[in-house]
C-alpha cells in the first residue's frame, strides 16, 4: 500500500510539471480546425495529410494542405536542429504489391519506459497539441516515455492516444526510460513479405543483391537509387493498376514522398532486409508569441513518409528522402 501512494504521488508530479506548458498551447494559441486527411480514390486528386493506407500510384495529383497538425513546446526552449526535426505518427508494414498498411497492435507488449516514468525518473521533455483526428496514433519524435496512462508507445515506435478521438488532445513525453526502446525490437518474417509477381522487374533487381552482409545490400539498393534520374513532383500521374512500382523505378522516375519510399522499401525487401514504410511529420515551423514560450507549428503540408530497414547489430535505420518544393530537381 506504501509503494502504491508512492507511485501516485509521483504521477501527480509528472501531470502538475507539464500543466503550465500545455496551458500555454490551450490559452495562447488560437483554437484551430480539425485535421484533414489525405483522401482520395484511383484517379482522384489529393491533399498533403495522413492516412493509414499509403497507396500513392493512385494519386495523380497531390495538393498542399496548410491544415494545423500539432503543436510542440520543448522543455529545453528551443527545438531540435532543422535535421532532427522528424516526428512520427504511423509505421505501415504490410504490402500487397501496390498498398502499404498498418500491421494490426499488438496489446500485450509494453516498454521498460513505462514503468521508470512512474517511479519518476523522467524529466518532462515536451508537451504537444495535436489537432482532432479519427486516427489512435498521435505524433512524437520516437524518444523518451509518455507521462500519461492514456498514452502507449507501440513496438513499431508509433504512440497511440487511448482518449476520446475526434477532439484536440495534449500530451506530455518525459525523458525517463529507454529512448528507443522500438528501434531495437527485432523484426518477423512478415517484414520480408512480397508478393510474388506483383512487381517482376523491381523483384529481379533486388534479388541481384540478395546476399553479402546486411550493410553492403544497403547501400547497394542506395546507390542504385541515387544513381537514377528521379525527379520529385506532385503531379506525377496515375501509375498502372498492374505492377505499379515496376513502372515508377524503370519508365516514370518521377513522383513525390510516398512513391519514393513505397518503391524503396519494396526493393529492400527483395534485397532480403526487411524493410517498412513510416508516415509522420517533418520539419515545422519556430514561432515565438510576444508572451510565452515558442513552439513548432507543424502543418497538413509538413506530412512526409520514409523508409526503415533493418540492419543487424544497427537496429532500424531511417532512409528519409526530401520532399521540400525547392528541391523538385533531386529526391
Amino acid at each position: 500500500q506504501p509503494r502504491s501512494r508512492g507511485l501516485g504521488d509521483v504521477y501527480k508530479r509528472q501531470v502538475v510539471a507539464a500543466l503550465p506548458l500545455a496551458l500555454v498551447l490551450f490559452l495562447l494559441v488560437p483554437r484551430l480546425p480539425p485535421i484533414g486527411l489525405l483522401q482520395g480514390g484511383w484517379g482522384a486528386a489529393a491533399v498533403t495529410g495522413l492516412s493509414d493506407t499509403l497507396d500513392p500510384g493512385s494519386i495523380a495529383t497531390l495538393a498542399t494542405n496548410g491544415a494545423p497538425a500539432a503543436r510542440v513546446t520543448f522543455a529545453a526552449g528551443a527545438p531540435p536542429p532543422v535535421e532532427a526535426r522528424q516526428w512520427r505518427v504511423l509505421v505501415h508494414e504490410e504490402f500487397d504489391g501496390a498498398r502499404w498498411t498498418l500491421r494490426p497492435e499488438d496489446p500485450s507488449l509494453e516498454f521498460l519506459g513505462w514503468r521508470q516514468v512512474q517511479e519518476g525518473q523522467g524529466a518532462l521533455r515536451e508537451v504537444w497539441l495535436s489537432e482532432p483526428s479519427p486516427m489512435e496514433r498521435v505524433p512524437w519524435g520516437g524518444a523518451g516515455s509518455p507521462s500519461s496512462r492514456q498514452l502507449r508507445p507501440t513496438a513499431q515506435g508509433e504512440l497511440v492516444h487511448r482518449g476520446p478521438r475526434g477532439q484536440r488532445r495534449a500530451y506530455a513525453i518525459t525523458a525517463g526510460g529507454p529512448q528507443r526502446p522500438w528501434q531495437q525490437e527485432r523484426p518477423g518474417p512478415e517484414l520480408l513479405a512480397l508478393p510474388q509477381g506483383a512487381n517482376p522487374r523491381l523483384e529481379a533487381l533486388g534479388g541481384r543483391w540478395a546476399s553479402g552482409p546486411p550493410l553492403e545490400r544497403l547501400q547497394q539498393v542506395e546507390g542504385w537509387m541515387r544513381s537514377q534520374p528521379f525527379r520529385y513532383t506532385r503531379q506525377p500521374g496515375l501509375l498502372p493498376k498492374r505492377a505499379p512500382l515496376d513502372a515508377f523505378l524503370f519508365e516514370r522516375q518521377q513522383g513525390f514522398c510516398g512513391h519514393f519510399a513505397s518503391a524503396t522499401s519494396a526493393l529492400l525487401r527483395a534485397a532480403g532486409l526487411p524493410a517498412r514504410v513510416v508516415s509522420g511529420y517533418q520539419g515545422g515551423s519556430w514561432v515565438q508569441p510576444v508572451s510565452g514560450p515558442g513552439y513548432l507549428d507543424l502543418r497538413q503540408s509538413d506530412a512526409h513518409a520514409w523508409s526503415e530497414v533493418w540492419i543487424e547489430g544497427m537496429g532500424w535505420v531511417c532512409l528519409l528522402y526530401t520532399s521540400d518544393a525547392a528541391d523538385e530537381e533531386d529526391s
